[in-house]
């Protein structure tokens, strides 16, 4: 048989970041939102904005995953670096605070650890 294979315009890695900051701007925009016409206290945003982020990096790592087909547990983790990377880099530019702290190494870690857990579900989603 005369198997063809097919060219992907992007790469697993690439979508998988785009899906994580589209679905970033999305759930921050909705808890924007809803932080504006609800009774809901700025005091705890914080919660708000650590699953926004994870939320993000499961959808970038699923995505990942499901868009290479194995090893899901490792693209999703370096997509989760990639990610928490970029975040640092954008925070650290923007409002000038520091990059290593004990919070940005756990931010790290998570990061890893949930893009890893995207990807595994990605990888058993396509079979």
């Amino acid at each position: 048989m005369n198997k063809t294979t097919q060219m992907k315009p992007f790469s697993p890695m690439l979508s998988g970041i785009f899906y994580a900051f589209v679905a970033l701007a999305i759930l921050t925009l909705i808890t924007s939102i809803i932080l504006k016409f609800s009774s809901m206290k700025e005091s705890s945003l914080d919660t708000y904005v650590y699953l926004i982020h994870g939320l993000s990096l499961f959808i970038g790592g699923f995505i990942s995953g499901r868009g290479k087909g194995t090893k899901g547990w490792y693209y999703g983790g370096l997509l989760g670096t990639v990610y928490c990377i970029l975040i640092l880099m954008i925070s650290f530019l923007g409002f000038d605070s520091l990059i290593l702290t004990t919070k940005s190494m756990m931010f790290l870690v998570l990061s890893f650890l949930l893009g890893a857990i995207g990807g595994i579900f990605g990888v058993n989603f396509r079979k």
